[in-house]
């Protein structure tokens, strides 16, 4: 019987997320969830085909199109069963995953232990990697006869790798640090594929349109990059910088700005709060005026 998915008839899926972020497309099945899952290494050892591959050839059976993540972040899992924290190199974590003894990496105390080197767990994923990804995705889609993949996603949530991937990438993103990775990545990608759609910087929500994750870790009333890049905003010296690129360049890297939706308000569901009564239900549908209707106040914080 084929996944429940597809009962739903999709009309477009995305191969992305925290675990895409760290993907090793060459290897084909070795990836890792970060601190959505102990900052270990995972992946199926019995499958011989690829997880990209299963991905593209299933659109194409079902009629789907198909955006798949790139690994701006930098690293990727090295194999299926290295991990940043194990309990024992690390000693006194608070959380344990009992079944491989590997940890959160935060002590009793509640402080953050210093990771090992990226190298660790992890091996580089350079612009030349993305380039050769592209070419992974054009062979699968050559075989299956149809193309499929219509977008190529520039990672996930940059805004939040200095605590979701803090084991390879503790320092926060800063304005040039997203720029440069736009810029290499998207080169390399349009390199391989002139008619592919680049989109990003998938940020994580409203936050992120104006600060980066060096502002908001500095707090409110610092904002340093902020302040030495003009007092732009980040998403419009974003938006502004890689116009200029463009135009200097003659090479476009970024076709659709990737920003993500969450929605605020008390009840209708981030994480494990979801409320199901009447009034939430209509908060939540109500919410997504945020998307498309400017006439719409936000009903939460934002």
């Amino acid at each position: 019987k084929e996944p429940r998915q597809w009962e739903l008839r999709p009309t477009a899926r995305r191969l992305g997320g925290n675990a895409a972020s760290r993907y090793n497309w060459e290897h084909g099945n070795a990836f890792n969830h970060a601190s959505d899952w102990y900052f270990a290494n995972n992946g199926d050892a019995e499958s011989k085909t690829p997880i990209y591959a299963t991905f593209i050839k299933d659109n194409v059976t079902h009629g789907a199109s198909g955006a798949a993540q790139v690994p701006v972040l930098g690293w990727v899992a090295k194999d299926m069963t290295s991990a940043s924290f194990p309990a024992s190199q690390f000693a006194g974590q608070k959380d344990i995953e009992e079944t491989r003894k590997v940890g959160n990496g935060v002590m009793m105390s509640g402080r953050l232990i210093d990771p090992p080197p990226p190298s660790h767990t992890s091996v580089a994923f350079t612009p030349d990697s993305a380039q050769k990804l592209v070419g992974l995705v054009l062979g699968v889609e050559k075989e299956a006869g149809k193309k499929s993949t219509n977008i190529y996603i520039l990672d996930n949530e940059p805004g939040l790798w200095n605590s979701t991937h803090r084991d390879v990438h503790p320092e926060p993103v800063t304005y040039d640090e997203l720029l440069d990775k736009t810029i290499r990545y998207g080169e390399a990608i349009r390199k391989a594929d002139g008619a592919a759609k680049i989109a990003g910087p998938g940020s994580f929500g409203f936050a992120e349109l104006m600060y980066s994750a060096r502002d908001l870790k500095a707090g409110p009333m610092r904002r340093p990059d902020k302040s030495s890049h003009g007092d732009l905003n980040m998403m419009p010296y974003y938006l502004k910088t890689l116009a200029e690129h463009d135009k200097k360049t003659g090479i476009r890297v970024l076709d659709l700005v990737d920003v993500h939706f969450y929605p605020q308000s008390e009840g209708v569901g981030v994480g494990t709060k979801g409320q199901t009564d009447p009034a939430a239900a209509a908060m939540r549908i109500r919410s997504a005026r945020g998307l498309w209707d400017p006439s719409y106040v936000d009903e939460s914080w934002i």
